[in-house]
């Protein structure tokens, strides 16, 4: 469990300023939890605290020490551009034989783009790339801001049972 408590954070910008918090959350493994809310309401900024880019200016987070985090908010930069799909999740597994094998898992879900570059696909391909990359590696946290974007209705039923298949595989996991 990884528990904020009491969490503020102030910016202030040229444009203005904003505040967040205090908040209290709990996130349980190996279940996802989903922040809704209005633009900038600061749900990328919690997410920024929780991953340890932004530091807040009160409160207190447990349960990340030692935690191995994925944050998944900008697709161009999880992607090669000189390589082909298939080759970008082929380079990111863990050894030789554990990186074809989960590639070729998460290759039959995307195949039809496997031989394609990054500039021949839509955004949409392109988040689903990068969503996919991460169904290669093992953390304890996993947060993913913006996710849905650039996806229809049924990609984003796609990219929500890799979700539930990565908290079904490791049981230790923060969605």
């Amino acid at each position: 469990m990884i528990t904020a408590n009491n969490i503020t954070y102030r910016f202030k910008g040229l444009v203005g300023s904003f505040e967040l918090g205090p908040i209290s959350v709990e996130i349980p493994s190996g279940k996802p939890v989903f922040w809704i809310g209005h633009i900038g309401s600061g749900k990328s900024t919690l997410a920024r605290i929780l991953c340890g880019e932004l530091t807040p200016d009160a409160g207190r987070i447990e349960g990340l020490n030692g935690t191995s985090i994925y944050h998944h908010q900008s697709v161009v930069d999880n992607i090669f551009p000189d390589l082909s799909v298939g080759e970008h999740l082929r380079l990111l597994g863990r050894d030789g034989r554990s990186r074809d094998v989960l590639a070729d898992r998460v290759l039959s879900e995307i195949h039809d783009i496997s031989n394609k570059y990054p500039d021949e696909l839509s955004g949409g391909q392109l988040q689903l790339v990068a969503f996919a990359t991460i169904t290669l590696e093992t953390h304890s946290l996993y947060v993913f801001d913006e996710v849905f974007n650039n996806l229809d209705h049924s990609h984003a039923a796609q990219v929500m049972n890799s979700i539930r298949r990565i908290l079904a595989e490791n049981a230790n996991a923060h969605c």
